[in-house]
C-alpha cells in the first residue's frame, strides 16, 4: 500500500508543478510592476484595457534584445517605444529582467544582475510602482504619495502617440523630440530628429544630425494648422493640437482608428494607420515627399515650384548667384539682388531729396520663408510701415490668425510656390524694379481697355444691323399683307361674277394709283372716247405688282 501511495504522489507532482506555475503566468498579465514582482523574458505587462503591451523583444534578424511597448491586439507588431535602445541585451540572455530597485528606479538587469539601463528619478522612493496605461505610457509613481516620478511619454523614441506631448521648454530646458531608428530593424538612434521649434509662432521641424541642420519645415502655426503644408495635415483634422505655449499633442486614442506619427530612418514624418480589413499598416501622409519640401532646396531668395518647368527660380528682382551652378541644376547657392536698394545706398534710411524710395511687391500663394520675427499686436498697415522704416527688413507678411511677421537681416530661405492656398509675402524691391511691373501693368490695362472698346463697338454695330434687318422684314410683312388682301378681294369678285344668282355682287375697290398707271396717267393717247359719264381710256398691261390677279 505504501508503495502505491508513493507512486500516486510521484504521479501528481507534474500536475502540482503545473498549478504552481499558473499564478506566475497570471501575475505577468497585470498592468503593474512592483519591487516584489519584476518581469522576465517571456513575461509582459498589459494595460488594463488590453490595448498596449510591454515586454522583451528581438528586432528582425538581430542578435540584440530590448524592452519595448506595442499594441497588444495588432497582428503585425510595431514597436512604439524602446527603453534600452542604446544598451541592448544579448538575444540569448534569457535571464534578463525589468525590476524596481530599492531607491525606486526602474532598471533593466542582464542575466548577471548588472544594470544596463535605468531611470534617474530626482526623488528616491521606497514605494515605487510602474503602471502601463491605456495610452501606452509607462508611469513610475510613488504609490503612497501618488506622485509621478518618471514616465515614458517624456522620453519618446520615434513615435508620437495620441496623448503624448512634444515641444521645447526654453525656461526649463526640457526637450521632447522624436528620434528616428537607425534602420527598420535597429532601434538605436538614427540621423533624424523631429519636433517643434521655440519660434513664435512655432513650427514643426525635422533636423538632420544633432538637431542643428533643418531638413524639413512645416511653416508657422496659425492656431489651427501649420500654414506651410499645402492642403493636408490641417490641425484638428489630423490630430495636431497646441495645448500650451510649449507643447503639442497628436489626437486621442480610438479603438476604431489607431494612428500615430512616426519619424522614419529615411527622414520622413509619416501618419501611420492600422487597417483592420486588410490587417496591415498604411501611410496616409508623408513629408517631405518632393525635393521642394526639403529645407532650403533653392537657397536664399530662391523659390521652389513643384509644377514649374524648372524646379527652382529666383524671386522677382533677384538673379542666380552662379549661372554656372544653376545650369548644372545645383540651386543651393540661391540668388542675389539684381538692383541695389535705396537703403543700401543711403545709410541714414529713407531719402527726402526726390529720389524714389523702395517699395513692396506682393507675391501670393507661398510657403512663407523661415527666420521670421513676430511683431505682437501690430496692424497690417503698421507692419508695412515698420518694415519700410527699417533698412534691414527685406519682406513682411500679415497672416490672418497670426498677425505681423517680418524678415530682417539675412536671406529669405525655404520658399515654395503653392498651386493652391498659401500666403502673401510683400518683398522689398528698389523702385526701378517696381517700375518695370508698373509699366507692364499699364500696358496690360491699356490693352484690356482697347480690347473692351473694340468689343463694345462690335456689339453696337451688330445690334444696329439686327435692328435694320428686323425693320426691313417688318415692311415686307406689311406689303405682303396688303397684296394678300387685294388678292382675296379680286378672287371674291371673280367668284360672284360667275354666279348670276348671287344678289351680293360688289365691284372691287381699285386704288387711284393703279388706275392712273393703267391709263398712262390719263394721257390723251390713251383716250378712246367720251360719253355721258365722262372720258373713256384704254388700259395698258400692268406688271404683276399692280394687277389684282397674278399667274
Amino acid at each position: 500500500m505504501g508503495t502505491r501511495k508513493s507512486r500516486g504522489a510521484f504521479l501528481l507532482l507534474p500536475f502540482l508543478f503545473f498549478f504552481l506555475a499558473i499564478p506566475s503566468q497570471i501575475s505577468s498579465a497585470t498592468d503593474t510592476l512592483t519591487q516584489s514582482q519584476p518581469i522576465s523574458v517571456g513575461q509582459t505587462l498589459i494595460s488594463s484595457g488590453q490595448i498596449f503591451q510591454l515586454g522583451f523583444f528581438n528586432s528582425s534578424h538581430s542578435t540584440k534584445q530590448y524592452i519595448g511597448i506595442w499594441y497588444k491586439n495588432i497582428s503585425k507588431r510595431r514597436v512604439l517605444w524602446v527603453a534600452n535602445r542604446e544598451n541592448p541585451l544579448s538575444a540569448t540572455d534569457s535571464n534578463s529582467s525589468l525590476t524596481i530597485g530599492s531607491d525606486g528606479n526602474l532598471r533593466i538587469l542582464d542575466g548577471n544582475g548588472i544594470p544596463i539601463w535605468e531611470t534617474n528619478i530626482s526623488l528616491p522612493s521606497n514605494n515605487s510602482m510602474a503602471v502601463l496605461s491605456d495610452e501606452g505610457n509607462l508611469i513610475l509613481k510613488d504609490s503612497v504619495l501618488g506622485l509621478t516620478l518618471w514616465e515614458s511619454f517624456k522620453y519618446p523614441v520615434d513615435t508620437f502617440l495620441p496623448g503624448m506631448m512634444i515641444g521645447l521648454n526654453t525656461q526649463t530646458g526640457e526637450k521632447r523630440f522624436l528620434s528616428s531608428w537607425r534602420a527598420e530593424d535597429d532601434p538605436s538612434a538614427g540621423k533624424f530628429i523631429a519636433g517643434v521649434s521655440s519660434d513664435t509662432p512655432p513650427q514643426a521641424f525635422i533636423w538632420n544630425g544633432s538637431g542643428s541642420v533643418p531638413y524639413w519645415r512645416s511653416g508657422p502655426w496659425d492656431g489651427y494648422k501649420f500654414i506651410g503644408i499645402q492642403d493636408k495635415f490641417e490641425g484638428y483634422g489630423n490630430g495636431f493640437n497646441k495645448i500650451s505655449d510649449v507643447y503639442f499633442t497628436y489626437g486621442r486614442y480610438s479603438s476604431s482608428n489607431i494612428s500615430f506619427l512616426v519619424v522614419t530612418p529615411s527622414g520622413s514624418w509619416d501618419i501611420v494607420h492600422w487597417d483592420n480589413l486588410s490587417s496591415s499598416w498604411y501611410v496616409s501622409w508623408s513629408e517631405p515627399g518632393h525635393p521642394c519640401d526639403t529645407y532650403g532646396f533653392c537657397g536664399d531668395f530662391g523659390i521652389c515650384n513643384k509644377n514649374g518647368a524648372q524646379i527652382c527660380g529666383c524671386l522677382k528682382g533677384f538673379v542666380p548667384s552662379s549661372d554656372e551652378e544653376w545650369r548644372k541644376e545645383n540651386w543651393s547657392g540661391g540668388c542675389r539682388r539684381d538692383t541695389e536698394l535705396l537703403c543700401d545706398k543711403n545709410s541714414s534710411g529713407l531719402s527726402s531729396g526726390g529720389v524714389k524710395i523702395d517699395g513692396f511687391l506682393k507675391l501670393s500663394g507661398l510657403k512663407l520663408p523661415d527666420r521670421y520675427v513676430y511683431l505682437h499686436d501690430m496692424s497690417e498697415s503698421g507692419c508695412e510701415k515698420w518694415c519700410l522704416s527699417n533698412c534691414s527688413c527685406v519682406a513682411y507678411s500679415y497672416v490672418v490668425d497670426i498677425g505681423c511677421m517680418v524678415w530682417a537681416g539675412g536671406g529669405l530661405v525655404d520658399i515654395q510656390q503653392f498651386s493652391s492656398a498659401g500666403e502673401g509675402l510683400f518683398l522689398r524691391l528698389a523702385d526701378s524694379e517696381l517700375g518695370k511691373d508698373k509699366k507692364k501693368e499699364k500696358l496690360i490695362i491699356g490693352l484690356t481697355t482697347a480690347s473692351g472698346v473694340i468689343l463694345l463697338g462690335v456689339v453696337i454695330y451688330g445690334l444696329h444691323r439686327l435692328r435694320a434687318k428686323q425693320k426691313g422684314m417688318m415692311k415686307k410683312k406689311i406689303k405682303d399683307s396688303i397684296l394678300s388682301d387685294r388678292l382675296n378681294n379680286s378672287r371674291d369678285m371673280l367668284v360672284n361674277r360667275g354666279n348670276p344668282h348671287d344678289t351680293k355682287l360688289e365691284l372691287p375697290t381699285i386704288d387711284f394709283e393703279v388706275i392712273a398707271a393703267a391709263t398712262d396717267n390719263f394721257s390723251i393717247s390713251s383716250k378712246i372716247g367720251e360719253g355721258g359719264f365722262g372720258p373713256v381710256f384704254k388700259v395698258i398691261q400692268l406688271s404683276c405688282a399692280y394687277l389684282l390677279t397674278c399667274p
